[in-house]
């Protein structure tokens, strides 16, 4: 009963903590840098995708999920511009080479990330570099583009905090069509902080920026920060396709459990951690094998000795002391054969000096047991005196072999 009401108890407990953790639990923002088309999260890029789907035609617009060295194998034909959008996107040489071949057959490489393949820099002559300022304590950056009509009266601000990165070392034939600088007065603004670049490349263009957050939802939701990303995505042209990078994102999908469902909503993820731990309390108090008592058997007992002296008793309780006279003087002849090595016969005149020399008995005790063992031998009738003293002596041979041994007469 005690059993019952326990379980009872955790059931209910298990039940309010369910619905206190489905009931209270809050919302927390999720600030992880996914750069994903799929992800709603701050961080994530589905209004930038919606966006892009408005601009380009259906048939026109591809998201990739395979890396791009080998999607370019695949499709050769493959044309139009291949925008890639994340933190890093670390092209390795052959990859990097891959691409720079294919846009320089009249295409288009669109590269918004922090840190850039070295390969793909290296080849423009470009160099990135951190921007440090010490009156930046919050780290809170700013962007523009050059172009007039582009160009807003205030800065694009993006109130997190983030390393910024800018190019330098930017060469004649490089054209530089956005900064960045950081929240500080508008009147000392630093314009020779480049971010945003294009470069021809053989029939085809190359565009870097290195903001990569101005495509999230956060920044394109917040205030008049969309028109900065318009005025950046109007570099693309949207007449010939799009091919959106999905396999270069911090967030991309990778189911590696069946599970992913639960796993991906919070509150089903907490619920099912909770089933795990009632499953477990299950097992620990439920799931112990239930049987029965099963009664102790006693194993059977050696009951020789007491079979002997049932037997024994019975002899000298029906006077029979000729028959017990026999027995005791055949068990003595087997133990002087056995443990004094006496092989003689009970006939031979020897026996009584053999004796009394391996058993250090007094040859008067020695002559009388041979004595009483030549009656036993002879089948004479003993009497219960003869049967009591041949006992005794006996009992003073085996004495001297091992230890003293109670009569049992």
């Amino acid at each position: 009963m005690k059993f019952n009401k326990f379980n009872i108890a955790i059931g209910l407990a298990a039940f309010v903590g369910l619905v206190l953790i489905l009931g209270t639990n809050e919302n927390k923002v999720n600030w992880f840098a996914s750069y994903a088309s799929h992800h709603k999260i701050p961080y994530g890029t589905f209004v930038f995708k919606e966006l892009l789907q408005q601009k380009v035609d259906a048939l026109n617009f591809r998201e990739i999920s395979i890396p791009p060295f080998e999607f370019l194998k695949k499709d050769s034909l493959a044309t139009g511009t291949y925008l890639f959008i994340n933190t890093d996107i670390p092209l390795g040489e052959d990859e990097a080479n891959v691409l720079l071949d294919w846009v320089s057959k009249g295409n288009t490489l669109f590269i918004g990330a922090q840190r850039i393949s070295k390969t793909i820099t290296d080849t423009l002559g470009i160099k990135e570099k951190l921007v440090v300022d010490s009156e930046n304590f919050f780290n809170e950056h700013a962007y523009n583009l050059y172009f007039p009509e582009l160009k807003s009266d205030s800065l694009f601000w993006f109130d997190q905090y983030k390393d910024n990165y800018f190019f330098t070392e930017v060469d004649s034939g490089v054209v530089a069509l956005g900064y960045t600088d950081f929240r500080k007065d508008t009147d000392s603004l630093i314009t020779d902080r480049p971010n945003f670049i294009k470069a021809n490349f053989g029939k085809g263009n190359i565009l870097m920026l290195t903001a990569p957050e101005v495509f999230t939802n956060y920044f394109i939701l917040k205030n008049s920060n969309k028109n900065y990303t318009a005025g950046v995505i109007s570099y693309i042209d949207f007449t010939k396709p799009l091919l959106l990078d999905a396999y270069y994102k911090n967030g991309k999908i990778q189911y590696a459990s069946p599970l992913y469902v639960f796993l991906e909503n919070e509150k089903l993820r907490w619920a099912y951690y909770l089933i795990l731990g009632l499953l477990l309390v299950f097992i620990v108090f439920e799931g112990k094998r239930k049987q029965r008592w099963v009664a102790i058997v006693q194993p059977l007992q050696n009951q020789t000795v007491s079979f002997i002296h049932t037997i024994t008793y019975n002899f000298f309780n029906q006077k029979n002391n000729t028959e017990i006279a026999r027995l005791k003087t055949k068990h003595f002849m087997y133990f002087l054969r056995e443990k004094l090595l006496l092989e003689k016969p009970i006939q031979d005149p020897q026996f009584a000096s053999q004796l009394a020399e391996k058993t250090s008995m007094p040859t008067t005790l020695a002559d009388k047991l041979y004595r009483l063992l030549i009656d036993v031998e002879d089948k004479k009738s003993i009497t219960e005196t003869q049967l009591k003293e041949l006992d005794k002596l006996i009992d003073t041979v085996k004495k001297t072999h091992h230890g003293t041994r109670k009569s049992s007469i």
